[in-house]
């Protein structure tokens, strides 16, 4: 799901709010902001979002990959560990 920050309806102050001042701070230095939330800040923020989100489909693969290398080292060194079920 994408964030959409380009409809002018969405209430900054109340993001800003829900968001945290401390995590929109960083944003707002970013696009040049005076300490006060605007729709740039909030645009930059949800752009992070999905690129974030866009990243986690690659993490996962490497995840089960890695996991499953482990997985096999162990099964190597310890044999295998035969479930009771």
């Amino acid at each position: 799901m994408r964030m959409s920050i380009n409809d002018h309806r969405v209430p900054v102050p109340a993001v800003r709010e829900a968001l945290s001042a401390a995590r929109m701070e960083t944003y707002e230095r970013a696009v040049g902001g005076d300490g006060e939330c605007n729709p740039a800040a909030l645009r930059l923020y949800a752009w992070n979002a999905d690129v974030s989100g866009a990243l986690l489909p690659p993490l996962h693969v490497c995840e089960v990959v890695i996991r499953n290398v482990v997985s096999d080292a162990l099964a190597a060194v310890y044999g295998v560990l035969i479930s009771s079920q």
